[in-house]
Protein backbone atom coordinates (compact mmCIF):
# COMPACT_ATOMS: atom_id res chain seq x y z
CA UNK A 1 0.00 0.00 0.00
CA UNK A 2 1.39 3.34 -1.51
CA UNK A 3 1.36 6.80 0.69
CA UNK A 4 1.63 9.74 -0.57
CA UNK A 5 2.98 12.94 0.96
CA UNK A 6 1.74 16.47 -0.06
CA UNK A 7 4.45 18.00 -2.82
CA UNK A 8 6.14 21.28 -2.37
CA UNK A 9 5.50 22.32 -5.66
CA UNK A 10 1.37 22.65 -5.43
CA UNK A 11 -0.14 22.72 -9.00
CA UNK A 12 -3.46 25.38 -9.00
CA UNK A 13 -5.97 23.88 -7.43
CA UNK A 14 -4.51 25.71 -4.46
CA UNK A 15 -3.59 28.98 -6.35
CA UNK A 16 -7.08 29.45 -8.35
CA UNK A 17 -8.43 32.50 -9.65
CA UNK A 18 -12.31 32.93 -9.41
CA UNK A 19 -12.73 32.53 -13.23
CA UNK A 20 -10.58 29.36 -13.07
CA UNK A 21 -13.11 28.49 -9.80
CA UNK A 22 -16.23 29.01 -11.93
CA UNK A 23 -14.79 27.43 -15.23
CA UNK A 24 -13.68 24.24 -13.22
CA UNK A 25 -17.24 23.98 -11.67
CA UNK A 26 -18.35 24.21 -15.36
CA UNK A 27 -16.31 21.14 -16.12
CA UNK A 28 -17.02 18.98 -13.44
CA UNK A 29 -20.81 19.57 -14.35
CA UNK A 30 -19.56 18.73 -17.89
CA UNK A 31 -18.42 15.68 -17.52
CA UNK A 32 -20.28 12.25 -17.80
CA UNK A 33 -18.95 10.38 -13.98
CA UNK A 34 -19.90 6.93 -15.61
CA UNK A 35 -21.27 5.49 -18.65
CA UNK A 36 -20.73 6.81 -22.29
CA UNK A 37 -22.33 10.34 -23.54
CA UNK A 38 -25.04 9.68 -25.64
CA UNK A 39 -26.42 6.46 -23.68
CA UNK A 40 -29.27 6.26 -21.49
CA UNK A 41 -27.36 4.96 -18.76
CA UNK A 42 -24.92 7.76 -19.11
CA UNK A 43 -24.61 9.63 -15.23
CA UNK A 44 -23.60 13.24 -15.76
CA UNK A 45 -21.34 15.37 -13.43
CA UNK A 46 -18.33 15.00 -11.36
CA UNK A 47 -18.72 15.11 -7.71
CA UNK A 48 -17.03 17.95 -6.97
CA UNK A 49 -15.89 19.77 -3.54
CA UNK A 50 -15.80 23.27 -2.94
CA UNK A 51 -13.74 24.42 0.00
CA UNK A 52 -13.15 27.93 1.26
CA UNK A 53 -12.73 30.05 4.22
CA UNK A 54 -16.54 30.82 5.84
CA UNK A 55 -17.80 34.00 3.96
CA UNK A 56 -16.04 33.87 0.55
CA UNK A 57 -19.21 33.52 -1.50
CA UNK A 58 -18.62 29.72 -2.06
CA UNK A 59 -22.67 29.10 -2.25
CA UNK A 60 -23.36 32.11 -4.31
CA UNK A 61 -20.66 31.10 -7.34
CA UNK A 62 -22.53 27.62 -7.26
CA UNK A 63 -25.88 29.67 -7.93
CA UNK A 64 -24.10 32.07 -10.40
CA UNK A 65 -23.30 29.22 -12.01
CA UNK A 66 -26.30 26.87 -12.30
CA UNK A 67 -28.34 30.21 -13.19
CA UNK A 68 -25.99 30.83 -16.37
CA UNK A 69 -26.22 26.91 -17.27
CA UNK A 70 -29.71 26.93 -16.99
CA UNK A 71 -29.65 24.12 -14.11
CA UNK A 72 -32.39 23.62 -11.38
CA UNK A 73 -30.52 23.60 -8.36
CA UNK A 74 -31.30 22.53 -4.56
CA UNK A 75 -29.48 23.08 -1.87
CA UNK A 76 -28.89 21.30 1.32
CA UNK A 77 -26.61 21.92 4.81
CA UNK A 78 -25.59 18.48 5.38
CA UNK A 79 -24.42 19.54 8.97
CA UNK A 80 -28.07 19.22 11.57
CA UNK A 81 -29.39 15.92 9.12
CA UNK A 82 -28.98 12.21 10.73
CA UNK A 83 -28.33 9.77 8.06
CA UNK A 84 -31.42 8.37 7.39
CA UNK A 85 -31.75 11.95 5.77
CA UNK A 86 -29.51 10.93 2.92
CA UNK A 87 -29.70 6.96 2.75
CA UNK A 88 -33.46 7.20 3.24
CA UNK A 89 -36.24 6.36 6.29
CA UNK A 90 -38.31 3.61 6.92
CA UNK A 91 -41.79 4.56 6.35
CA UNK A 92 -44.68 1.54 7.41
CA UNK A 93 -46.32 0.72 3.98
CA UNK A 94 -49.67 0.07 6.19
CA UNK A 95 -49.43 -3.39 4.86
CA UNK A 96 -47.02 -4.94 7.77
CA UNK A 97 -44.00 -3.96 5.68
CA UNK A 98 -41.99 -0.77 5.31
CA UNK A 99 -40.33 1.35 2.38
CA UNK A 100 -37.31 3.39 2.27
CA UNK A 101 -38.26 6.79 1.26
CA UNK A 102 -36.09 9.87 0.60
CA UNK A 103 -37.52 12.09 2.69
CA UNK A 104 -35.95 15.51 2.35
CA UNK A 105 -37.68 17.74 -0.19
CA UNK A 106 -34.79 18.71 -2.02
CA UNK A 107 -33.95 15.47 -3.22
CA UNK A 108 -37.71 14.67 -3.87
CA UNK A 109 -38.13 17.51 -6.00
CA UNK A 110 -34.91 16.77 -7.95
CA UNK A 111 -35.71 12.88 -8.31
CA UNK A 112 -39.04 14.23 -9.58
CA UNK A 113 -37.99 16.83 -12.35
CA UNK A 114 -35.13 14.09 -13.29
CA UNK A 115 -32.12 17.25 -14.32
CA UNK A 116 -30.74 19.47 -12.14
CA UNK A 117 -27.79 20.51 -9.59
CA UNK A 118 -27.45 18.60 -6.22
CA UNK A 119 -25.57 21.05 -3.64
CA UNK A 120 -24.35 19.77 -0.15
CA UNK A 121 -22.98 22.69 1.79
CA UNK A 122 -20.64 22.15 5.18
CA UNK A 123 -20.32 18.28 4.11
CA UNK A 124 -17.37 18.12 6.78
CA UNK A 125 -19.99 19.71 9.38
CA UNK A 126 -21.49 16.10 8.99
CA UNK A 127 -21.09 13.29 11.75
CA UNK A 128 -19.04 10.28 10.69
CA UNK A 129 -22.63 8.45 10.38
CA UNK A 130 -24.23 10.91 8.05
CA UNK A 131 -20.71 11.31 5.58
CA UNK A 132 -21.28 7.26 5.59
CA UNK A 133 -24.66 7.54 4.10
CA UNK A 134 -23.55 10.64 1.72
CA UNK A 135 -21.13 7.98 0.10
CA UNK A 136 -24.19 6.03 -1.04
CA UNK A 137 -25.87 9.00 -2.13
CA UNK A 138 -22.72 10.45 -3.74
CA UNK A 139 -20.95 8.04 -5.80
CA UNK A 140 -23.49 5.23 -6.13
CA UNK A 141 -26.64 8.17 -6.60
CA UNK A 142 -28.74 6.16 -4.60
CA UNK A 143 -30.80 7.37 -1.93
CA UNK A 144 -34.07 5.72 -0.37
CA UNK A 145 -35.58 2.97 -2.76
CA UNK A 146 -35.00 5.53 -5.73
CA UNK A 147 -32.31 5.87 -7.68
CA UNK A 148 -30.69 9.50 -8.53
CA UNK A 149 -31.49 10.19 -11.84
CA UNK A 150 -28.74 10.46 -14.66
CA UNK A 151 -28.89 14.14 -15.25
CA UNK A 152 -28.83 14.97 -11.47
CA UNK A 153 -25.43 16.35 -10.50
CA UNK A 154 -24.07 16.64 -7.19
CA UNK A 155 -21.69 19.62 -5.93
CA UNK A 156 -20.38 20.29 -2.53
CA UNK A 157 -18.89 22.87 -0.24
CA UNK A 158 -16.80 23.26 3.15
CA UNK A 159 -14.84 25.11 5.09
CA UNK A 160 -11.22 23.98 6.10
CA UNK A 161 -11.66 21.60 8.68
CA UNK A 162 -9.59 23.54 11.34
CA UNK A 163 -12.32 26.27 11.30
CA UNK A 164 -15.82 24.44 10.20
CA UNK A 165 -18.09 24.59 12.69
CA UNK A 166 -18.01 20.65 14.36
CA UNK A 167 -15.90 19.93 11.57
CA UNK A 168 -14.43 16.55 11.08
CA UNK A 169 -12.10 15.70 8.11
CA UNK A 170 -13.29 13.64 5.44
CA UNK A 171 -13.28 9.83 6.14
CA UNK A 172 -10.47 8.62 3.10
CA UNK A 173 -13.26 6.47 1.24
CA UNK A 174 -15.54 9.35 0.94
CA UNK A 175 -12.91 11.70 -0.08
CA UNK A 176 -12.26 9.65 -2.61
CA UNK A 177 -15.40 10.13 -4.05
CA UNK A 178 -14.99 13.53 -4.67
CA UNK A 179 -12.92 16.10 -6.84
CA UNK A 180 -11.41 18.57 -4.77
CA UNK A 181 -10.98 22.38 -5.48
CA UNK A 182 -10.08 25.54 -3.20
CA UNK A 183 -11.53 28.22 -3.96
CA UNK A 184 -10.00 31.59 -3.00
CA UNK A 185 -13.38 33.95 -2.86
CA UNK A 186 -13.65 37.46 -5.03
CA UNK A 187 -10.60 39.68 -5.13
CA UNK A 188 -11.40 43.23 -4.33
CA UNK A 189 -11.71 44.11 -7.88
CA UNK A 190 -14.26 41.25 -8.60
CA UNK A 191 -16.17 42.30 -4.90
CA UNK A 192 -16.96 46.04 -6.52
CA UNK A 193 -17.57 44.65 -9.96
CA UNK A 194 -20.70 42.43 -8.00
CA UNK A 195 -21.10 44.92 -5.74
CA UNK A 196 -22.15 47.52 -8.73
CA UNK A 197 -24.39 45.00 -9.93
CA UNK A 198 -22.01 43.88 -13.07
CA UNK A 199 -20.68 40.86 -12.28
CA UNK A 200 -22.17 38.14 -14.71
CA UNK A 201 -20.82 34.47 -15.27
CA UNK A 202 -19.05 34.10 -18.66
CA UNK A 203 -20.53 30.54 -19.14
CA UNK A 204 -21.72 30.61 -22.75
CA UNK A 205 -23.80 27.52 -22.98
CA UNK A 206 -26.89 25.76 -21.09
CA UNK A 207 -26.85 22.49 -19.69
CA UNK A 208 -28.51 20.57 -22.52
CA UNK A 209 -26.60 22.55 -25.05
CA UNK A 210 -23.22 21.33 -23.03
CA UNK A 211 -24.23 18.06 -22.96
CA UNK A 212 -24.63 17.43 -26.85
CA UNK A 213 -21.14 19.26 -27.50
CA UNK A 214 -19.88 16.34 -24.96
CA UNK A 215 -21.79 13.90 -26.57
CA UNK A 216 -20.85 14.90 -30.08
CA UNK A 217 -16.97 15.04 -29.57
CA UNK A 218 -16.50 12.08 -26.81
CA UNK A 219 -15.54 9.52 -29.74
CA UNK A 220 -12.97 11.67 -31.29
CA UNK A 221 -11.41 13.39 -27.97
CA UNK A 222 -11.61 10.12 -25.34
CA UNK A 223 -9.42 8.09 -26.96
CA UNK A 224 -6.43 10.23 -27.23
CA UNK A 225 -7.33 10.86 -24.01
CA UNK A 226 -6.94 7.06 -23.20
CA UNK A 227 -3.81 6.70 -25.35
CA UNK A 228 -2.01 9.42 -22.76
CA UNK A 229 -2.95 7.98 -19.77
CA UNK A 230 -2.42 4.14 -20.93
CA UNK A 231 1.00 5.39 -21.62
CA UNK A 232 1.53 7.67 -18.41
CA UNK A 233 0.23 4.32 -16.03
CA UNK A 234 3.03 2.31 -18.13
CA UNK A 235 5.86 4.92 -17.58
CA UNK A 236 5.16 5.11 -13.85
CA UNK A 237 2.98 2.37 -12.19
CA UNK A 238 3.29 3.69 -8.55
CA UNK A 239 1.27 6.45 -9.18
CA UNK A 240 -2.18 4.10 -9.71
CA UNK A 241 -3.00 3.95 -6.03
CA UNK A 242 -1.66 5.83 -3.85
CA UNK A 243 -3.43 6.21 -0.67
CA UNK A 244 -2.49 8.50 2.04
CA UNK A 245 -2.25 7.50 6.01
CA UNK A 246 -5.46 8.66 8.03
CA UNK A 247 -2.75 11.02 9.76
CA UNK A 248 -1.85 12.76 6.68
CA UNK A 249 -4.16 15.68 5.82
CA UNK A 250 -4.16 14.39 2.07
CA UNK A 251 -6.68 11.72 3.14
CA UNK A 252 -9.65 13.73 3.46
CA UNK A 253 -8.41 15.44 -0.27
CA UNK A 254 -7.74 14.50 -3.50
CA UNK A 255 -6.26 11.01 -3.91
CA UNK A 256 -4.91 9.15 -6.54
CA UNK A 257 -6.84 5.62 -6.92
CA UNK A 258 -8.35 3.76 -9.80
CA UNK A 259 -11.69 5.55 -9.10
CA UNK A 260 -10.14 8.78 -9.31
CA UNK A 261 -8.02 8.26 -12.42
CA UNK A 262 -11.33 7.47 -14.09
CA UNK A 263 -12.40 10.88 -13.09
CA UNK A 264 -9.47 12.35 -14.22
CA UNK A 265 -9.49 10.64 -18.06
CA UNK A 266 -13.15 11.90 -17.99
CA UNK A 267 -12.58 15.60 -16.71
CA UNK A 268 -9.45 16.37 -19.21
CA UNK A 269 -11.59 14.92 -21.85
CA UNK A 270 -14.82 17.24 -21.40
CA UNK A 271 -12.07 20.50 -20.38
CA UNK A 272 -10.38 19.23 -24.38
CA UNK A 273 -13.73 19.42 -25.56
CA UNK A 274 -14.65 22.76 -24.06
CA UNK A 275 -11.28 24.29 -25.41
CA UNK A 276 -10.11 25.22 -21.76
CA UNK A 277 -6.85 25.79 -20.72
CA UNK A 278 -3.80 23.86 -20.01
CA UNK A 279 -4.23 25.53 -16.55
CA UNK A 280 -7.44 24.64 -16.37
CA UNK A 281 -7.00 20.46 -17.57
CA UNK A 282 -3.73 20.25 -14.90
CA UNK A 283 -6.18 22.09 -12.28
CA UNK A 284 -9.17 18.98 -13.26
CA UNK A 285 -6.62 16.36 -12.79
CA UNK A 286 -4.51 17.57 -9.70
CA UNK A 287 -8.15 17.58 -8.15
CA UNK A 288 -9.20 14.50 -8.55
CA UNK A 289 -5.74 12.70 -7.85
CA UNK A 290 -3.96 15.18 -5.39
CA UNK A 291 -0.96 16.97 -6.13
CA UNK A 292 1.72 14.45 -6.22
CA UNK A 293 0.63 11.99 -8.61
CA UNK A 294 -1.06 15.07 -10.80
CA UNK A 295 2.83 16.76 -11.17
CA UNK A 296 3.57 13.73 -12.77
CA UNK A 297 1.04 12.97 -15.10
CA UNK A 298 1.22 16.99 -16.29
CA UNK A 299 4.88 16.70 -16.97
CA UNK A 300 5.06 13.64 -18.82
CA UNK A 301 1.74 14.57 -20.89
CA UNK A 302 3.60 17.62 -21.91
CA UNK A 303 7.07 16.01 -22.69
CA UNK A 304 5.43 13.13 -24.38
CA UNK A 305 5.09 12.44 -28.15
CA UNK A 306 2.23 10.32 -28.53
CA UNK A 307 0.69 10.12 -32.08
CA UNK A 308 -3.30 10.97 -32.94
CA UNK A 309 -5.31 7.98 -33.74
CA UNK A 310 -5.61 9.16 -37.13
CA UNK A 311 -2.10 9.37 -37.85
CA UNK A 312 -1.07 5.77 -36.65
CA UNK A 313 -3.96 4.72 -38.89
CA UNK A 314 -2.35 6.01 -41.82
CA UNK A 315 0.56 4.39 -41.04
CA UNK A 316 2.38 7.44 -40.09
CA UNK A 317 4.12 6.60 -37.25
CA UNK A 318 7.18 4.41 -36.61
CA UNK A 319 7.44 1.97 -33.43
CA UNK A 320 10.36 2.96 -30.78
CA UNK A 321 11.28 -0.31 -29.17
CA UNK A 322 12.96 2.28 -26.87
CA UNK A 323 9.74 4.02 -25.14
CA UNK A 324 7.19 1.19 -24.50
CA UNK A 325 5.00 3.97 -22.36
CA UNK A 326 4.34 5.75 -26.38
CA UNK A 327 3.80 2.37 -28.17
CA UNK A 328 0.93 1.43 -25.70
CA UNK A 329 -0.34 4.63 -25.55
CA UNK A 330 -0.58 4.73 -29.43
CA UNK A 331 -2.29 1.60 -29.84
CA UNK A 332 -4.39 2.37 -26.55
CA UNK A 333 -5.80 5.14 -28.75
CA UNK A 334 -5.82 4.10 -31.93
CA UNK A 335 -8.05 0.86 -30.82
CA UNK A 336 -10.08 2.85 -28.52
CA UNK A 337 -11.07 5.54 -31.68
CA UNK A 338 -12.08 2.29 -34.10
CA UNK A 339 -14.26 0.94 -31.18
CA UNK A 340 -16.02 4.64 -30.46
CA UNK A 341 -16.65 5.43 -33.94
CA UNK A 342 -20.44 5.98 -34.00
CA UNK A 343 -21.96 3.70 -36.57
CA UNK A 344 -21.03 0.70 -37.34
CA UNK A 345 -19.85 1.51 -41.19
CA UNK A 346 -17.08 4.04 -39.35
CA UNK A 347 -15.64 1.07 -37.63
CA UNK A 348 -15.82 -0.92 -40.71
CA UNK A 349 -14.17 1.45 -42.57
CA UNK A 350 -11.14 1.85 -40.35
CA UNK A 351 -10.66 -1.92 -39.21
CA UNK A 352 -8.64 -3.31 -41.56
CA UNK A 353 -5.87 -0.45 -41.47
CA UNK A 354 -6.00 -1.23 -37.55
CA UNK A 355 -4.94 -4.43 -38.08
CA UNK A 356 -2.41 -3.92 -40.43
CA UNK A 357 -1.02 -1.68 -37.62
CA UNK A 358 -1.18 -3.63 -35.30
CA UNK A 359 0.60 -6.43 -37.40
CA UNK A 360 3.29 -4.49 -37.12
CA UNK A 361 4.13 -5.38 -33.75
CA UNK A 362 5.17 -8.85 -34.36
CA UNK A 363 8.04 -6.92 -36.08
CA UNK A 364 8.68 -5.40 -32.88
CA UNK A 365 8.16 -8.62 -30.47
CA UNK A 366 5.78 -6.73 -28.40
CA UNK A 367 3.21 -9.44 -28.31
CA UNK A 368 2.31 -8.14 -24.89
CA UNK A 369 0.50 -5.20 -26.72
CA UNK A 370 -0.61 -7.02 -29.51
CA UNK A 371 -3.20 -9.16 -27.29
CA UNK A 372 -5.04 -6.11 -25.66
CA UNK A 373 -5.15 -4.73 -29.42
CA UNK A 374 -6.54 -7.41 -31.12
CA UNK A 375 -9.24 -8.43 -28.21
CA UNK A 376 -10.67 -4.96 -28.37
CA UNK A 377 -10.90 -5.18 -32.45
CA UNK A 378 -12.81 -8.95 -31.33
CA UNK A 379 -15.14 -7.18 -28.84
CA UNK A 380 -16.91 -5.35 -31.40
CA UNK A 381 -16.80 -7.81 -34.04
CA UNK A 382 -13.95 -6.21 -35.82
CA UNK A 383 -12.27 -9.62 -36.30
CA UNK A 384 -13.01 -13.27 -38.39
CA UNK A 385 -16.35 -12.59 -36.59
CA UNK A 386 -17.04 -9.97 -38.72
CA UNK A 387 -19.43 -10.82 -42.04
CA UNK A 388 -17.07 -8.01 -43.67
CA UNK A 389 -14.27 -10.27 -46.01
CA UNK A 390 -11.62 -7.07 -46.09
CA UNK A 391 -12.14 -7.14 -42.03
CA UNK A 392 -11.55 -10.56 -41.87
CA UNK A 393 -9.08 -10.80 -43.88
CA UNK A 394 -6.53 -8.24 -42.69
CA UNK A 395 -7.48 -9.92 -38.51
CA UNK A 396 -5.55 -12.85 -39.67
CA UNK A 397 -2.59 -10.78 -40.32
CA UNK A 398 -2.64 -10.64 -36.85
CA UNK A 399 -4.45 -13.95 -35.79
CA UNK A 400 -2.81 -16.91 -37.86
CA UNK A 401 0.83 -15.79 -36.16
CA UNK A 402 -1.27 -15.27 -32.71
CA UNK A 403 -2.54 -18.89 -33.14
CA UNK A 404 1.16 -20.08 -34.38
CA UNK A 405 2.79 -18.62 -31.05
CA UNK A 406 -0.03 -19.76 -28.81
CA UNK A 407 -1.15 -16.83 -27.92
CA UNK A 408 -4.27 -17.29 -29.57
CA UNK A 409 -5.80 -18.77 -26.81
CA UNK A 410 -5.81 -15.54 -24.64
CA UNK A 411 -8.06 -13.86 -26.72
CA UNK A 412 -11.79 -14.72 -26.64
CA UNK A 413 -13.67 -14.14 -30.29
CA UNK A 414 -17.22 -13.30 -30.08
CA UNK A 415 -19.40 -14.85 -32.48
Amino acid sequence: MAKTTTTAARLVTESLTSTEVSELIEVALSTPMDGYPGHDDCKWGLPLLIEGNPGTAKTARVKQVAKAMGAHLETIFSAPHPPEDFSGALIPDGKGDANQIAVLPQIRRLLKAKEGILFLDEVNGAPPATQGALMSLIHERHTGDADIPPRVRILAAQNPEEIATGGNRLAPALANRFVHITDPGPNAREWITWLMGSAQSKMQHSMAAIEKIIVEDWPNQYPITQGIFAGFMEKLPGNLYMLPSVSDPQSGKAWASHRTWDFATRGWTAARILEKSDSIRDAMVEACVGPAAAEQFCVYQKEANIPQPLEMLKGKWKIDKNRLDIVLAAYTGMVAYVRQRITRAEKEELAPAAWTIIAKLFEAELADIIVPAAEGLIQERLGRNSNNKDIMKAANLVLVPLAKSGLAKHLEERT
